[in-house]
């Protein structure tokens, strides 16, 4: 009513959408103990000034004059107010900055509508191999990828599971390239220890073991040349000398999707398939030989992933799209969460 009756103009308000909360006692320790705040004394009327000078009134859906604007100006501003021109120096262009900017477009700016595919995407199914890409149209992987898994960056996954049951489907898959500083060590002092992979953040209940040998046994997952075992059968295969430890990888989680967002990823080329073969079957050996406790540091997995991205790609190799935001993301989530840093 204030608007219409002339008192007021729009950019005299600010609508706040949702809330950042924190629990008793946890605004103060990341005050005190982790330094993430600057404290400073601020009148309110200072403060919504600031945000008022800085507020941009969103254009309709679908209007190009959309840009990303994550708030870092107002930032900015109040922080050289509060005498920290030196600290917001220090951040320009970080990596924080940037996946902030990215955040906002994911989450706050309208998308333009996929334009529907020329033909189907391939079917994905148990055994099917992948390995996921940056797009060459954005220079970014999926969404989900930069904002929330970095580690399935320049990943390879195998399908283990494709549940049918839920209207869209669900796709469970093990990330094989990911090995981390954590050892595992058998009961058995014969065999030296084996660095654990992580493979997902959907914790299985129990522990599936993976293996490319065929004379083992095991189930055969589709045509992959990979097969499954049980942990007892492993125990087994090893008390009787059939098998070492560096036949075998451990997988405790997986990594889950739907049906149709793995087709959008593959239409988008975030996401690219692996033919089955000989090439894909002589790359086993180097993707197990990730969790070898050998003194050397631990391998952020690239180099795999890029010998998969060839399989099928003829003798001329192809250059992967470059992104740096994603390879910092993926090398911060490796050092925070694979290596132990």
């Amino acid at each position: 009513a204030l608007v219409p009756a002339g008192v007021a103009k729009k950019s005299d308000f600010w609508v706040c959408v949702g809330y950042s909360g924190w629990r008793p006692g946890q605004l103060q320790m990341e005050v005190e103990a982790r330094d993430s705040w600057y404290l400073a004394s601020a009148d309110g009327g200072t403060l919504l000034k600031e945000l008022l000078r800085e507020a941009r009134e969103l254009p309709p859906p679908g209007d190009s004059a959309i840009t990303v604007d994550p708030g870092i100006d107002t930032w900015a501003n109040l922080m050289r107010g509060i005498g920290r021109a030196a600290d917001v120096a220090a951040s320009e262009d970080s990596l924080e900055d940037r996946m902030l900017e990215q955040w906002v477009r994911v989450h706050l700016v309208p998308k333009p509508r996929a334009p529907t595919p020329a033909s189907p995407p391939p079917e994905v199914k148990v055994g099917t191999v992948l390995t996921t890409a940056v797009s060459p149209e954005t220079s970014m992987p999926a969404d989900r990828v930069l904002m929330h898994e970095q580690f399935l960056h320049k990943a390879l996954l195998l399908v283990l599971d494709a549940d049918d049951s839920l209207p869209d489907g669900k796709l469970s898959a093990c990330v094989l390239n990911r090995p981390t500083a954590n050892l595992m060590r058998f009961n058995m002092p014969e065999f030296p220890p084996r660095r654990v992979p992580f493979c997902g953040n959907r914790r299985l209940n129990g522990q599936l073991w993976l293996h490319h040998r065929p004379e083992l046994g095991g189930v055969p997952l589709g045509d992959s040349g990979v097969l499954l075992l049980s942990p007892g059968e492993v125990v087994e295969l090893l008390q009787t000398a059939q098998a070492d430890t560096s036949d075998f990888l451990l997988v405790r989680g997986v990594v889950q999707f739907t049906k149709s967002e793995v087709a959008g990823m593959l239409t988008a080329r975030e996401l690219r398939p692996i033919p089955p073969g000989a090439q894909l079957a002589s790359l086993w050996p180097r993707t197990w030989s990730l969790m070898a406790d050998d003194g050397a540091s631990v391998s952020d997995g690239t180099d795999v992933w890029w010998l998969a991205s060839q399989c099928g790609a003829g003798e001329q190799l192809a250059a992967a799209v470059p992104s740096e935001l994603a390879d910092e993301a993926l090398a911060e989530w490796l050092k925070h969460f694979a290596l132990g840093e």
